[in-house]
């Protein structure tokens, strides 16, 4: 593996800063909280910046209103917004240069119409122009949230 596929990895799996788009204000289901609640849990020794429009605190952290203003590109986004937010998520990581994104959403190719089909369809064109690397849905395995 070259040197700079493994950065890429190190920053997806042992991620030093993470974003968490689209968490929600309470604790309901598999979302941003359940990440976050898992990440304080687990001892993530890392910085955790929380995206959500209107909200200014969530359980004593942060919270700024997109990626846009955050001090730094961080190594990892969590996205837990619904579909149809997820291309302008995705646009925000390219515009602060963050590459590594993992998906908690649905709504895509997975519902067989054509309008999920043509959605993830744009998603993977954004992904490509911003030279991105991403997970999709369901993979919280691909998440360690301990220093190597």
């Amino acid at each position: 593996m070259e040197a700079e596929e493994r950065a890429i990895f190190d920053k997806i799996f042992s991620p030093e800063s993470l974003a968490i788009v689209g968490i929600s204000r309470t604790q309901s289901g598999l979302g941003g909280q359940f990440f976050l609640k898992n990440l304080q849990r687990a001892g993530y020794p890392g910085r955790i910046y929380l995206i959500h429009p209107t909200a200014r605190e969530i359980n004593g952290l942060p919270v700024y209103p997109n990626l846009t203003v955050l001090p730094e590109a961080v190594d990892l986004a969590i996205v837990c917004v619904p579909a149809h937010l997820v291309a302008s998520v995705l646009e925000e990581c390219i515009q602060k240069k963050i590459r590594n994104v993992h998906l908690l959403t649905s709504g895509f190719k997975e519902l067989g119409t054509p309008a999920g089909i043509h959605l993830e369809n744009e998603l993977r064109g954004i992904a490509f122009r911003g030279n991105s690397t991403s997970s999709a849905l369901i993979a919280w395995g691909l998440t360690r949230p301990r220093p190597a």
